[in-house]
């Protein structure tokens, strides 16, 4: 059992490796709407939650946000238990000196029976609620025979059909996930009326699917909603071995309109290239020997995302205009935002800025 638990554990630990801390913290971010309208939640008066570490569900904004409303305890490692301390924003937290944790730094503590709801981190969770932590058993000392309603938080690469479970693991009431928004197309089907049929099409003809292995992820204008009519369908994909890769895509999909594939170096990167249509779109796949979240593509992608998010939406339709006469992408982000030099590049130094 403990075997089986601890291939859990590495496979997870390097699954985070994929992920820079800043794309981490933004993935954090799909949890809190789901967890802001749990009932269990709204009603709570008194939340035990955790001060992340770096490659956790990110906490530090939803608890100050929430200490405003609520009772928020954070646990105190005393020993091999947990206490239960308020966390006051005017206050400093001091860090733990085994686990560089950081901990209230304050004399009020709080029962486990005072609790009304439980957010949990672990290294793994699975479909019946179970939950998998770091292996010194904290949480569930903790929560052992308590009635408080628990909520894991992970996110998707920690979320497995089934985990091997002892006796003594607690189980959660709830699991939230924090789903990668673009690395499940299933945004696409509450979007615009463009990215509706995108997903139509996407599923129709279940590209991602036939795609799976080599992490497929949606690049490009759709999944920022700011597509022309001349727009194709940019599918970043990520090989092992590059000629595996290419019998594959061969195999599926040569039989369709216009199927070109040839190999060429993008960004300094060895790049597969498979170019076809399927129903009224151009579909243009790019893989590279390299996961498929760290291709250029999906930085400019996360960046763009945020500069989206963080202007009006007359800077969206300004874009669109730029894009409809004839500017690529990320040249119209960059005249945009007055960026010198080359745009590409600078699009991604403005990434590596942020994080992405």
């Amino acid at each position: 059992m403990n075997d089986e638990k601890q291939k859990i554990r590495t496979h997870v630990r390097e699954r985070k490796k994929d992920f820079t801390v800043a794309q981490l913290q933004q993935l954090s971010e799909n949890c809190w709407p789901e967890l802001e309208m749990d009932q269990k939640f709204k009603d709570a008066k008194v939340v035990l939650a955790y001060w992340s570490l770096p490659d956790e569900v990110f906490t530090h904004h939803f608890i100050r946000k929430w200490a405003k409303f609520k009772t928020i305890l954070l646990p105190f490692i005393e020993k091999e238990n947990l206490l239960l301390k308020a966390f006051y924003p005017d206050q400093d937290l001091v860090l733990d000196q085994k686990y560089g944790i950081a901990q209230p730094n304050n004399e009020t503590e709080f029962s486990i029976h005072e609790i009304d709801v439980a957010l949990l981190p672990g290294m793994a969770f699975d479909k019946m609620n179970n939950r998998l932590g770091r292996g010194k058993a904290y949480y569930d000392k903790l929560l052992a025979g308590s009635d408080v309603y628990k909520i894991g938080l992970c996110f998707s690469f920690q979320y497995f059909d089934q985990i091997p479970t002892d006796a003594f693991d607690v189980p959660m009431n709830k699991v939230i996930v924090a789903h990668e928004k673009f690395l499940n197309i299933g945004y696409l089907s509450a979007g615009s009326e463009a990215q509706k049929k995108v997903f139509r099409v996407l599923t129709t003809f279940k590209l991602m699917e036939k795609l799976a292995r080599f992490q497929p992820i949606l690049t490009g204008t759709y999944p920022l909603d700011i597509a022309i009519e001349s727009s194709d369908l940019d599918i970043n994909c990520c090989y092992q071995q590059k000629t595996d890769y290419i019998v594959s895509v061969r195999a599926i999909f040569k039989d369709e309109p216009g199927f070109q594939l040839s190999e060429k170096f993008i960004d300094g990167h060895e790049t597969v290239v498979a170019r076809f249509w399927v129903d009224t779109f151009a579909v243009d796949l790019f893989a590279q020997n390299r996961p498929s979240n760290q291709q250029n593509a999906y930085r400019h992608l996360q960046i763009e995302k945020m500069l989206l998010e963080q202007n009006h939406i007359e800077f969206k339709k300004q874009i669109i205009e730029l894009k409809k006469a004839g500017w690529k992408t990320e040249p119209a982000f960059a005249k945009l935002l007055n960026l010198q030099g080359e745009p590409f590049g600078a699009m991604l130094h403005l990434a590596a800025k942020y994080g992405f």
